[in-house]
């Protein structure tokens, strides 16, 4: 049998959707909130074209084509610290991809998270590189190139090659939000762990 939604279950679930979307905007544009779903729903609600409710998403749009600067230095501080890069050689090393590439893309989510927030660029997802990148007025030289030469994982060659993408990312982040400890940012990137046989020592054995 199948059901029929009265005109007053439809009104309810609209006055839902609304108030949701409301709650979520002012989350964002005015609580300065960086999660990354909720700037995703922003950015979609930036860039839809409405079928129903015209003045209602237009008004919608307008609140989300704010990007203040609280929230700008939120995202980029939530997403700015990439660490533990010295793992892409270790898992390299040992022959394990799978660990490897876990490391090698979260820290590239993060590195364009980061990049998005310092253009002020709500999250809208990672579907296409080349969409991502095209908004990105302040970005590295060459980011997308320089992305994707980090792949295939390589023994030294994609820590070296992302490294030097998070420190050209780390000067932009100097230059155009100041509020972000830059230094510390830094600090944790540089951190290597020690190998085991640095640790034991010379003459060491099992």
């Amino acid at each position: 049998m199948k059901r029929v939604r009265s005109p007053a279950s439809r009104w309810t679930c609209i006055t839902s959707l609304a108030a949701s979307v409301k709650k979520t905007l002012s989350d964002v544009v005015d609580g300065f909130d960086p999660d990354a779903l909720k700037l995703s729903l922003v950015g979609g609600i930036l860039t839809g074209i409405p079928l129903y409710g015209h003045e209602l998403v237009q008004s919608w749009q307008r609140r989300a084509a704010t990007y203040p600067d609280q929230l700008r230095v939120a995202v980029v501080r939530a997403h700015a610290q990439i660490e533990g890069l010295w793992r892409l050689d270790a898992y390299s090393a040992r022959a394990n991809p799978l660990a490897g590439y876990a490391v090698l893309t979260a820290a590239h989510e993060e590195l364009l998270q980061t990049l998005l927030g310092l253009n002020r660029v709500y999250f809208s997802g990672l579907k296409s590189l080349e969409v991502v990148t095209a908004d990105l007025q302040i970005a590295p030289h060459d980011l997308l190139e320089r992305v994707r030469a980090s792949y295939p994982l390589r023994l030294r060659t994609s820590k070296e090659t992302l490294t030097a993408l998070v420190e050209d990312t780390h000067g932009l982040i100097e230059e155009h939000v100041p509020e972000i400890d830059v230094g510390r940012l830094r600090e944790i990137l540089g951190y290597e762990r020690p190998r085991w046989d640095d640790l034991a020592g010379p003459g060491s054995g099992p």
